[in-house]
C-alpha cells in the first residue's frame, strides 16, 4: 500500500500546476463575455428587475437603473483611455529602445487591446517586442547606450516600465477618476480582488466597486427624496 501511494504521488503534484493553469485560462475567458454579453443585454434585463418592482417603487427603481448604466458607461470609456495610453505608452518605449515605428504601434495596438485582460496586455507586450529585437538584423535605437547585444534587456525595461505607468498612473488615475473613486481604492481594491478571486477578482474589481456605490448612494437618494425613509 505504501507503494502504492507513493506511485500516485507524482500524478497529484503534476496535476495542481495544470489545475491552477486552467482555473486561470478559464478566468481570463470566462470574465470578459460576462461583462461582454452584460454589455450587449437590450433589455431584457432590466425589464426583468423593474417587473419584480411595486409599482410604488418603479420611478426610484428606474432612477437607480440609470445612473448605474450611466456609471458603467463611464467605466468603459475609462477603461478604454486607460487601454489607450498603455498602448501608446508601449509604442513609444518600444521606439526608443530600437523598434521600427510601425513594429512598435502594431505591438502597442495589441497590447492596449488585450489590456482589459489582467496580465495579457503585459504579456503581448513583451512577447511582440523581444520576438522583434530576437530575430532583427538591425535596430535604430534612439538611446546610445543601446545595441544588438543587450537590446533584449532594454525592451524588457521598457515594457515594465510601461505596465508600472499603468498600474500607478492609468488605473488609479485615469480609470479612477471616470468612475469617481478615490485612487487608493482602486488600487486596493484590484489588490484585494486579485487576493481573493485571483485573475477574475482583478478583472471585476472596479466595476463591481462602481455598482456598489452607485446602488447604495443612489438608492438612498431615491427613497428620500419620495420619503420612503
Amino acid at each position: 500500500s505504501a507503494r502504492s501511494e507513493v506511485g500516485h504521488a507524482p500524478t497529484v503534484v503534476a496535476k495542481r500546476p495544470l489545475a491552477a493553469l486552467v482555473d486561470i485560462l478559464s478566468a481570463w475567458l470566462v470574465a470578459p463575455l460576462v461583462f461582454l454579453f452584460l454589455l450587449r443585454d437590450t433589455g431584457e434585463l432590466k425589464r426583468g428587475l423593474l417587473g419584480a418592482v411595486s409599482n410604488r417603487l418603479f420611478e426610484p427603481a428606474l432612477t437607480v437603473m440609470a445612473d448605474l448604466d450611466r456609471a458603467l458607461g463611464n467605466y468603459v470609456r475609462g477603461l478604454f483611455r486607460e487601454c489607450a495610453l498603455l498602448g501608446l505608452t508601449v509604442a513609444l518605449f518600444l521606439t526608443i529602445v530600437g523598434v521600427p515605428l510601425r513594429w512598435a504601434i502594431a505591438i502597442g495596438l495589441f497590447a492596449g487591446a488585450t489590456n482589459m485582460v489582467p496580465y495579457v496586455g503585459f504579456v503581448v507586450a513583451m512577447l511582440g517586442g523581444l520576438g522583434y529585437v530576437l530575430l532583427a538584423e538591425e535596430i535604430h535605437p534612439l538611446l546610445p547606450m543601446v545595441d544588438m547585444e543587450n537590446v533584449w534587456i532594454w525592451v524588457i525595461v521598457a515594457v515594465g516600465l510601461a505596465e508600472l505607468l499603468k498600474n500607478v498612473i492609468y488605473e488609479p488615475l485615469v480609470l479612477g477618476g471616470a468612475v469617481k473613486l478615490h485612487p487608493l481604492i482602486v488600487v486596493i481594491g484590484v489588490s484585494g480582488g486579485a487576493i481573493l478571486f485571483g485573475v477574475a477578482g482583478m478583472l471585476l474589481a472596479i466595476p463591481t466597486i462602481v455598482v456598489l456605490k452607485v446602488f447604495v448612494s443612489s438608492t438612498a437618494r431615491q427613497l428620500k427624496a419620495y420619503g420612503l425613509i
